[in-house]
């Protein structure tokens, strides 16, 4: 069992903080590969990071299709999603 100290727990609420703006200041979102790069992180300390907020409903996702094979590109934005919680681009 792995315990989790308060330094910790604190630089995953300064990067929530960090990712928070990056996504208010943005009109389209990012990609976990662009937050990835932005932060120079690994994707599964964003993505967790990413997950946190989302749970909390204090950003949401959408979807670009490239109508192709492979999966859509997952945006990250801030806010509430109006419509619904997966919204297609």
């Amino acid at each position: 069992m792995m315990h989790t100290t308060k330094h910790d727990n604190d630089k995953q609420i300064s990067l929530r903080s960090t990712i928070m703006s990056l996504l208010e200041d943005s009109k389209t979102g990012y990609c976990r590969e662009e937050l990835c790069r932005k932060l120079g992180l690994p994707r599964t300390t964003i993505f967790e990071a990413l997950q946190w907020l989302y749970q909390q409903h204090q950003i949401y996702t959408t979807l670009q299709c490239n109508h192709q094979r492979g999966r859509p590109k997952v945006f990250w934005n801030f806010g509430k999603n109006q419509a619904s919680d997966k919204t297609y681009i």
